[in-house]
């Protein structure tokens, strides 16, 4: 008769364990699901597609067919993969210098006209990604380079070298570092030259 209530009794025990662990199972999966369903709030700065009509019918009318220039890029294109990890190393680089990364700056640009380097997008428009901090001295988010700190230890003016060139600090420590591949992202597939088949 004891045998029965123990066994019993650990049948029972082992079931409530059983359905309790099911339970948490469960639970983390519900989390799981949570975390994957989190809405994201739409950015303000979202358009109508009518609106980005009138947008792209502008730019044709205004730049594209008033230029003589037949090299007009009609767009250019980087992965989600690589905004995910461009954004991500720039933070990563940011935080060692201990520099909030406020958003990015968009120049557009252009290849210079040499083929032997740039191949069929020399002379086509083209655009940069370059990064910018908050200067609250001048109240302006300003763009700059993680790579590129200055002797007292603050962000490089970047606009200056877009501008001018590197030797525009001449005799900088971190001058060297310019030639280098840094924080400013280029590199897209673009449209002209590249377009493909489909639009």
């Amino acid at each position: 008769m004891k045998t029965k209530i123990l066994l019993s009794l650990s049948i029972l025990i082992a079931s409530i364990f059983f359905i309790a662990s099911c339970q948490n199972d469960d639970s983390a999966k519900s989390l799981d699901n949570n975390s994957i369903v989190t809405k994201v709030k739409k950015p303000d700065q979202m358009i109508s597609l009518q609106e980005a009509h009138k947008l792209y019918e502008a730019y044709q009318k205004n730049f594209i067919s008033k230029s003589n220039n037949t090299k007009q890029a009609k767009y250019g294109w980087h992965s989600l993969d690589f905004y995910k990890k461009y954004i991500a190393y720039l933070e990563q680089e940011a935080a060692k210098n201990n520099i909030e990364v406020t958003g990015l700056r968009l120049y557009f640009a252009a290849y210079p006209e040499d083929p032997d380097t740039y191949g069929d997008k020399a002379g086509y428009q083209t655009y940069m990604f370059v990064p910018t901090y908050f200067d609250a001295s001048k109240n302006i988010h300003r763009p700059f380079d993680p790579a590129l700190i200055n002797d007292k230890n603050q962000p490089v003016a970047v606009e200056k070298i877009l501008k001018s060139g590197p030797d525009v600090f001449k005799n900088a420590s971190w001058l060297q570092k310019t030639n280098q591949s840094t924080g400013v992202a280029n590199m897209g597939q673009m449209c002209q030259p590249n377009c493909p088949s489909m639009e």
